[in-house]
């Protein structure tokens, strides 16, 4: 029972991210990062054209929440000192609801 537990949890979360990702990538114009990438310093700063209750999330490639921070629309500046280098993944959320991705490499 595990094996198909699991396989059924697997063909879930894939399913989402599919119907996910067919609309973080429409939204995607939306948000910008701003700046070189590859990120070099202790911030990262992107820009949301979206008004209304906003959080920035990064998590790394595995998908784990690594921080999240509040922003509101225009530039926000994200703190990302304690995380070592490597490739992240910023994630704007929209009233709780993910709705665009960018990539970004930290050096």
């Amino acid at each position: 029972m595990g094996d198909t537990a699991n396989k059924i949890e697997f063909t879930i979360n894939y399913l989402t991210d599919i119907a996910l990702g067919n609309r973080i990538s429409a939204e995607n114009s939306n948000f910008r990062l701003v700046g070189a990438n590859p990120v070099s310093g202790n911030s990262v700063t992107f820009s949301s054209s979206f008004t209304g209750n906003q959080s920035i999330s990064i998590t790394d490639l595995k998908g784990r929440t690594l921080l999240t921070q509040n922003i509101n629309s225009g530039m926000t500046a994200v703190n990302i000192n304690g995380l070592p280098a490597g490739i992240y993944h910023a994630v704007l959320n929209r009233n709780g609801v993910p709705s665009a991705r960018k990539k970004f490499i930290k050096e």
